[in-house]
């Protein structure tokens, strides 16, 4: 059986909105939605696998992924 790849996703609830997306940042257009975060990634999981039949280099690119770090920074508010 073949490991099970641990991917990076970002996982954003619309604002104003009932509705999640799930992307990989590093896979153009690779983007799904959902009610909640589960069935974000659910639809996340079927758009990888279709991307995948549609383009052999998919694999290669989800073993190999970049390393991202998601931080926070403060900004000052603006001066008027």
């Amino acid at each position: 059986m073949p490991e099970l790849l641990k991917i990076p996703v970002l996982l954003e609830k619309l604002s104003g909105e009932s509705v999640w997306t799930a992307q990989v940042p590093y896979l153009r257009n690779c983007v799904s939605e959902g009610k909640n975060p589960e069935s974000a990634v659910t639809n996340l999981i079927e758009a990888i696998e279709a991307l995948t039949t549609a383009d052999p280099s998919i694999p290669d690119q989800l073993a190999n992924p970049p390393e991202y770090l998601l931080t926070q920074i403060e900004i000052p508010p603006k001066v008027q």
